[in-house]
């Protein structure tokens, strides 16, 4: 579901752009190892059909996605499974394993609660792209994220971006490019 007021996307297929967060906006991707659970995952997920990954950021507190999403799935789906018990549970995991042990009791529901841990926000927000200049803007937005962030002085310089995919042709952690897209119009039978 979206977090700003957007109901559940049911309609198959089109181009998104999706924000997914880390409960409280807490950093948890500490180094490099992180980095790659959250890149293996996207990478599974592509190849399993799942959808396209047009462009991605990955940032220490939450990770900006274009996706053409497959036909035979939706946004939510395809966001409930990123973001699933799993890859969770990896994420977890490796903070406890690595000895951060408070982090790791940050996350802890309190007693009573359906899980036990929590490591992303219920909600992701999501915007359906219906045209190449949309597009454009918004692969454009996610390549800047970590500039603006004040990670690195360029788009390049950060790792965990498609902007090294486009720049680069750098596609050694995850492939993702642009794809001849299949626009779903705002007008048409989207639930929203």
């Amino acid at each position: 579901m979206g977090r700003i007021g957007r109901g559940q996307l049911t309609a198959s297929g089109g181009v998104f752009f999706m924000t997914t967060t880390f409960v409280d906006f807490k950093p948890l991707l500490l180094n490099d190892s992180y980095y790659r659970l959250i890149i293996d995952s996207l990478d599974f997920m592509q190849r399993r059909g799942d959808f396209t990954l047009i462009a991605y950021s990955i940032m220490p507190t939450h990770l900006h996605l274009v996706l053409q999403i497959s036909e035979e799935k939706n946004i939510s789906t395809s966001c409930v499974i990123s973001k699933s018990t799993p890859r969770s549970f990896r994420i977890r995991k490796k903070l406890e394993n690595d000895g951060h042990h408070r982090i790791v009791e940050s996350l802890r529901l309190p007693p009573g609660s359906r899980q036990v841990f929590k490591v992303w926000m219920d909600r992701f927000d999501d915007l359906l792209i219906t045209n190449e200049e949309t597009l454009r803007t918004k692969v454009e937005y996610i390549h800047q994220n970590p500039v603006r962030a004040g990670l690195v002085e360029k788009d390049i310089d950060w790792p965990y971006s498609s902007a090294r995919n486009y720049h680069l042709n750098d596609h050694s952690l995850v492939e993702a490019s642009l794809v001849e897209a299949k626009w779903v119009s705002e007008a048409s039978d989207v639930n929203i």
